[in-house]
């Protein structure tokens, strides 16, 4: 799992540990971890705010979020993220 620090009022820092895992658990950490970098900044760097991007309640829930739901339902969709 990343370190994460997010600030309020200033950018935070994420660092990735090795650890044994597949090629593609740090793509998706990262891009779960690009996404709320967005909200953050969506958020003026004081809240993290979510996309607005359709999530299911169940996903909600299931994550314990909004903002959460979000990125784990997004971060495999990379081109989705770029395009917004």
């Amino acid at each position: 799992m990343p370190a994460i620090g997010a600030l309020n009022g200033s950018l935070g820092t994420i660092t990735l540990r090795r650890r044994p895992m597949s090629l593609e658990v740090p793509c998706l950490l990262i891009g779960d971890e690009f996404i709320h970098l967005l909200q953050h900044l969506h958020g003026d760097l004081k809240g993290v705010e979510p996309w607005g991007w359709l999530v299911s309640a169940e996903a909600v829930s299931r994550f314990g979020s909004l903002q959460e739901a979000e990125a784990y339902i997004h971060q495999n969709k990379t081109g989705r993220v770029s395009q917004r």
